[in-house]
């Protein structure tokens, strides 16, 4: 299942691509984020992340790992998880793609590739996709939030 958002931000890319890198507050923006653990800077974060599914109380343990970068244009990440307790596994490509609007702060694509394994996969395509869906939707708004609130504190500061 894929998935693209796109937002605009009053923040500029420099600050932008900072925030990408403090995973605490970038888990903060995930619907159902329990903890963020950082295993290696820059490189490999643990989360565990709660959602309701469908009839499915589901709890993913994640270990992400950063597969590429470019600095203040593009991050690339591979995600693995599992809830022991549903069988189920879930694999997540995503990539964020920064670019500066002249004068008015910087636009990020955020593009997500899942796939889901175990009794959650029952539910169907559709289900999946839309709650998913809505995730990286929710995900993206509260990124939006975050970095346009972390601009107005700035500027009052």
């Amino acid at each position: 299942m894929q998935f693209s958002h796109r937002i605009e931000v009053s923040a500029p890319v420099q600050d932008v691509w900072t925030f990408l890198w403090q995973a605490e507050q970038v888990g903060a923006c995930l619907p159902g984020c329990r903890s963020v653990r950082t295993l290696e800077p820059f490189h490999r974060y643990e989360a565990t992340v709660d959602e309701r599914v469908g009839p499915f109380r589901a709890s993913f343990d994640w270990l992400i790992e950063v597969q590429e970068q470019e600095p203040m244009k593009r991050i690339a990440i591979l995600a693995r998880g599992k809830d022991a307790k549903l069988a189920a596994t879930a694999r997540a490509q995503m990539s964020v793609t920064l670019e500066e609007i002249v004068g008015r702060g910087s636009r990020l694509d955020v593009d997500a590739d899942l796939q889901v394994t175990g009794k959650i996969a029952s539910l169907g395509q559709v289900v999946l996709k839309r709650k998913s869906d809505q995730v990286v939707s929710q995900f993206a708004e509260a990124l939006r939030l975050r970095l346009d609130g972390a601009k107005a504190g700035a500027a009052d500061a």
